[in-house]
């Protein structure tokens, strides 16, 4: 545990990335997800998302002030529904295993073993890269979809993916979550701003720093 942490404050503000995958199922292969969040409000939001249209495999976690909503198999599938308040901060870990019929799924939140939880999906047909954090790619979707972009904050996302059959140590995972999670902290106005993006329509990026001390 570091003794300062950062976060990006997320109100209807968005980041994209084309070449990362968040989580790409593809088969014969393992890795992990960490995130490290909080949100603000009680409407279903989304936290990361791969989504550009209903006809392609997508993967999409969703957040309220009550639960997480994991959208993980082929596109369009159920949700893994995990309840837990959103509003403190939460530290979610998510590995996977996947084969070509099936993909395992673990988590755990704040490193606690009374929050972890499995599940099984059936992997979706190719591999996605592009990763919207915040929000998805398009507000038009998600308008149609009753969902919000993020208002809240995250402190930290990490993403580990590896062709092989070997699940990830849950002693590596663990370490892992630790070094994301925030447990009490002192609130400092925001400090850092960049004021001049070369892009029309970018925001000032709203950096807020937190003071963490060990439980």
């Amino acid at each position: 545990m570091s003794e300062k942490q950062y976060a990006i404050t997320f109100n209807d503000n968005r980041y994209f990335s084309d070449d990362i995958g968040l989580l790409p199922n593809q088969p014969d292969a393992i890795g992990f997800f960490c995130v490290t969040f909080r949100v603000d409000g009680d409407d279903e939001m989304v936290l990361l998302s791969s989504f550009i249209g209903e006809d392609t495999p997508y993967r999409e976690i969703r957040v309220t002030a009550t639960y997480i909503a994991l959208y993980l198999g082929s596109g369009g599938s159920t949700a893994e529904i995990i309840q837990h308040s959103c509003h403190e901060w939460t530290t979610l870990m998510l590995s996977y295993e996947s084969t070509p019929k099936l993909t395992s799924w673990t988590y755990t939140i704040n490193v606690d073993p009374r929050t972890a939880g499995s599940f099984t999906t059936t992997p979706a047909a190719g591999v996605e890269y592009g990763i919207a954090v915040g929000s998805r790619f398009d507000n038009g979707s998600m308008d149609s979809a009753g969902l919000r972009p993020l208002h809240g904050q995250i402190a930290g996302i990490e993403i580990y993916h590896h062709s092989g059959q070997s699940m990830c140590p849950q002693t590596l995972l663990n370490l892992v979550a630790k070094s994301q999670m925030i447990t009490t902290y002192h609130y400092i106005p925001p400090v850092i701003c960049l004021p001049s993006l070369p892009y029309p329509h970018a925001k000032c990026i709203d950096k807020t720093r937190y003071k963490v001390h060990s439980a």
